[in-house]
């Protein structure tokens, strides 16, 4: 892959000059892109590095779905990617990583000059923020208190907590239920943190502010649904 990549970043350089390509964001967003996050723009910038775009659920739903909920910096049904990406930027201190996250997205700076090096800082990143996600939705599943299997209820269900519409066949289940099945994401993603980060990177700013979210997120009273787009109140 890292081959490829190399190429691809070359060939985004030469963008004016060759035709039938897809944007470089389009063919980063096909190799690297998942259900919980996108990348949205990439640009090349001569003898510095490689800026990136990436968009979580709570933005590129909104395209889909009718109501958000507020505008603060994390929702729920961001999680599996966020949580992850934080720990992930912060980690990987042997490779120049920058990073900002803001409301449903963050951007993402890999510094280099030399497009081998910068190909394969970009799948590095990209590898272990993955494993870092499939470690997260791997506790959460495997708790033997989960009510859910898949991950695509999970994803449904965070959806629903974050105030966009539920799919038709979604079953909420009551509001202690889904207390529980709050306490048991925010359970898997302390866990994952703590393990993760070291003292120092604990302090930074940005976890500090995602671990209080974590721990004053409470499940909605209220609920939508696509199948008739009015509001369900769970009790």
């Amino acid at each position: 892959m890292t081959i490829r990549l190399e190429d691809i970043l070359q060939w985004s350089r030469a963008g004016s000059t060759r035709t039938g390509l897809a944007s470089l964001a389009t063919q980063l967003q096909h190799l690297f892109g998942s259900p919980d996050w996108r990348i949205s723009d990439a640009e090349i910038i001569d003898g510095v590095g490689l800026r990136l775009v990436i968009l979580f659920r709570s933005i590129f739903l909104c395209d889909l779905q009718r109501s958000a909920d507020g505008d603060g910096l994390f929702s729920p049904c961001d999680i599996f990617g966020v949580v992850p990406f934080v720990c992930t930027v912060l980690c990987k201190d042997n490779i120049t990583y920058g990073a900002a996250i803001e409301h449903g997205g963050a951007s993402l700076f890999i510094a280099g000059s030399d497009y081998k090096c910068l190909a394969s800082s970009l799948r590095a990143f990209f590898q272990y923020w993955t494993r870092l996600r499939d470690m997260l939705v791997n506790v959460v599943q495997s708790h033997p208190a989960s009510p859910w299997q898949s991950v695509d209820i999970w994803r449904e269900f965070l959806i629903g907590e974050s105030g966009l519409a539920t799919m038709p066949w979604f079953s909420a289940g009551s509001l202690s239920q889904r207390e529980r099945a709050l306490n048991q994401i925010v359970e898997a993603c302390r866990a994952l943190v703590y393990s993760i980060l070291d003292p120092q990177s604990l302090d930074n700013d940005v976890v500090r502010l995602l671990i209080e979210w974590l721990g004053e997120l409470n499940p909605r009273a209220v609920l939508s649904s696509t199948q008739n787009d009015s509001v369900e109140v769970i009790v």
